[in-house]
């Protein structure tokens, strides 16, 4: 009989905890109470009460237990079909919302965008399809990088693999078949975990690189000429203001345009170019002469004394390489520099005087890569 009272209060305590996951004081008081049954049952203790009473009033206080246990332990937390039919009616219109905000987005995007499973399954949307001329939106990750030139492909395989690992947002250019030609593509992407599994978010972008001297390459493309620089220089002299004039030449572009095509060397100097203005200028203009040669005149001091600090100390603010794809080049300027401090002599002097220390920093006699001369 007590084991079919210890069986019941067990029973009890399964039942209180698959219903409020809290069972662990029951079964330390069941095991209490079934020891102290034991003992009075084989009358190693001497009790007041008979063993019958014992086992009655045990199985009456299992029954007293397990209810008011439930009110004790806590309550009961299960909704009804009601409240879980709301609930998931509210979860289903909040999905809705964000898959209908999430194709709108695709939608009034100009940028391309692909998402890449962790077995490789490519989805590109429509701007991205359009610039790589596809039709089909799903591809392998593996056929899309069968499109690129075959000296990017590398590259751009050991790039995913790290941000997949990293999970860390990534950034580089690439060219890819796109009909009869190779295009120059940007791409920036970040890998994330869903359900963890990794998944790739990538956006694609044309690099908008043409044929020199037309280029997409903003601070080319917009640079003044030789004659703006002339009426600059005649108003610098009105003036009587110390400034500087810099000759630039980028010594090793044509060579990279013989290998690599007009187009990688527009972006070279291109990003030459904007870190110049970056560091040193402000109002300040860049003026281009020639296909290689560039002028900046300089009328905050600060910034030129910088510059030529950053020219003897052979500083990283020189310092251009393009890491694209499968190219990895460095730009490598020569500078002439030219104090203007007096205005006597004719302002377009300065220009020739600043070419004419390029050119000696350009001799093989010269180990620096810049001149500087006073006027």
């Amino acid at each position: 009989m007590i084991f079919a009272v210890i069986g019941f209060w067990l029973l009890m305590i399964a039942l209180k905890y698959a219903r409020l996951k809290k069972g662990v004081w029951d079964i330390f008081w069941a095991g209490l109470i079934t020891i102290f049954y034991s003992l009075v049952l084989f009358e190693t203790v001497p009790f007041f009460l008979d063993p019958a009473w014992i086992i009655y009033l045990g199985a009456l206080g299992t029954l007293l237990f397990f209810n008011l246990g439930s009110v004790i332990k806590g309550k009961d937390d299960s909704l009804s079909f009601k409240e879980l039919e709301s609930k998931y009616q509210a979860l289903v219109k909040s999905s809705e919302q964000l898959r209908t905000r999430f194709l709108g987005t695709l939608d009034v995007l100009e940028d391309g965008l692909a998402f890449i499973d962790d077995d490789g399954a490519m989805f590109l949307t429509t701007p991205a399809l359009t610039l790589f001329n596809l039709d089909d939106p799903e591809l392998s990750e593996a056929t899309f990088i069968e499109r690129l030139h075959p000296d990017d492909q590398p590259a751009l395989k050991d790039i995913r693999a790290k941000a997949k690992k990293s999970q860390k947002k990534y950034h580089t250019k690439y060219r890819i078949q796109s009909g009869q030609k190779y295009l120059w593509v940007e791409e920036t992407g970040l890998y994330i975990k869903v359900d963890k599994t990794p998944m790739g978010v990538v956006q694609l972008r044309g690099a908008e690189v043409r044929m020199f001297p037309k280029t997409a390459v903003d601070v080319l493309n917009y640079l003044p000429q030789e004659s703006d620089l002339d009426a600059h220089l005649l108003r610098l002299h009105t003036e009587e203001k110390p400034y500087r004039v810099v000759a630039m030449r980028l010594s090793n572009i044509p060579g990279i345009n013989a290998k690599y095509g007009r187009d990688v060397g527009d972006m070279m100097m291109g990003e030459f170019l904007k870190k110049m203005k970056f560091h040193f200028m402000k109002e300040d203009a860049i003026y281009r002469l020639q296909g290689i040669l560039f002028i900046m005149v300089l009328k905050d001091l600060r910034k030129a004394d910088m510059l030529e600090k950053a020219l003897k100390e052979d500083s990283s603010l020189l310092q251009t390489t393009v890491d694209m794809g499968g190219i990895n080049e460095s730009v490598y300027p020569y500078f002439g520099v030219v104090h203007v401090e007096r205005f006597d002599a004719h302002a377009l002097d300065v220009k020739a005087k600043a070419v004419g220390a390029l050119k000696e920093a350009l001799t093989e006699d010269l180990q620096d890569n810049y001149s500087i001369v006073e006027v």
